[in-house]
């Protein structure tokens, strides 16, 4: 008998255990930081390009990496680095939008050029691949 009273007990208080921190969201609320806007994960992205570059540079600098294998990955980091830099550029010059005018439906008949991606219906760049719209 006893020990079924220890069982239960040690269930209760690990559902507890486990359960409270949602509790405790609900109550509190959620709060977002500044990478849950647009604008917040595009820098995000380019410190981690440019991160990269400077990464690769040191590889580069330490004999690990070919001169043609450097300067094609270099390039790709440069471009990618560049379009995101655009894309902040866009948002800077028109306001940044809200998180909620970004998850909008997704026109399922606009298909990007570059990679075939789907499209939200007010999209300047393609959420996939980067490459500004039309």
């Amino acid at each position: 008998m006893s020990t079924n009273f220890v069982l239960v007990a040690l269930t209760i208080l690990t559902a507890t255990w486990v359960l409270w921190p949602l509790r405790q969201r609900r109550i509190m609320g959620w709060e977002f930081s500044s990478e849950d806007t647009p604008l917040g994960r595009l820098t995000l992205r380019k410190e981690v390009l440019l991160g990269n570059i400077s990464d690769l540079d040191f590889e580069f600098a330490m004999g690990k990496l070919g001169e043609e294998d450097y300067r094609e990955m270099r390039e790709a980091l440069k471009r990618q680095t560049l379009k995101i830099m655009e894309q902040i550029e866009v948002l800077l010059e028109t306001g940044t939008p809200s998180p909620s005018d970004t998850d909008g439906p997704v026109n399922a008949s606009s298909k990007c050029a570059g990679c075939g991606g789907s499209l939200p219906a007010d999209a300047r760049f393609c959420p996939h691949c980067g490459s500004p719209l039309q």
